[in-house]
């Protein structure tokens, strides 16, 4: 805590950790765009995610990767709609468009994993999910 704002107070005091802790809280400034950002992502992962329960329990990917989907706007129809009409390239370009910051809506797939995409779902590439790889599999089945 002296670190952070350059104080020091009573160690093993309840009344001073108090104040420090409220020092503290009150010191970090988050931008208003920031938070709201947050609340929207979080609001359309709460939206989505249900419907992506069936990639995570069937190993198409993991939670994390699914809560990145969801949280970005897609669900399970708007995957099988793009799928239907672009395959996997439609689920790549949509999983990598960049936002307005500038980072990927899902997952960054470098130049390796775009030339492996669709030819072998169980390939492993470094730094990547594997969400584009087998998400293809359960979209081409009749699962939903």
């Amino acid at each position: 805590m002296s670190n952070l704002l350059e104080i020091t107070y009573e160690a093993h005091n309840a009344i001073a950790d108090v104040t420090s802790l409220k020092n503290l809280v009150h010191s970090v400034v988050y931008p208003p765009l920031d938070v709201y950002n947050s609340m929207l992502f979080n609001r359309e992962k709460n939206k989505n995610l249900p419907s992506l329960t069936c990639f995570v329990s069937s190993s198409v990917c993991k939670i994390t990767t699914a809560e990145y989907i969801a949280g970005s706007g897609l669900n399970i129809r708007h995957l099988n709609t793009i799928y239907r009409r672009s395959r996997e390239d439609g689920l790549e370009d949509i999983f990598t468009n960049k936002n307005s910051d500038g980072a990927p809506r899902v997952t960054k797939v470098n130049k390796r994993a775009q030339r492996a995409l669709g030819r072998s779902p169980d390939k492993k590439v470094k730094g990547h999910s594997g969400a584009i790889y087998r998400a293809p599999l359960m979209l081409s089945t009749k699962y939903w």
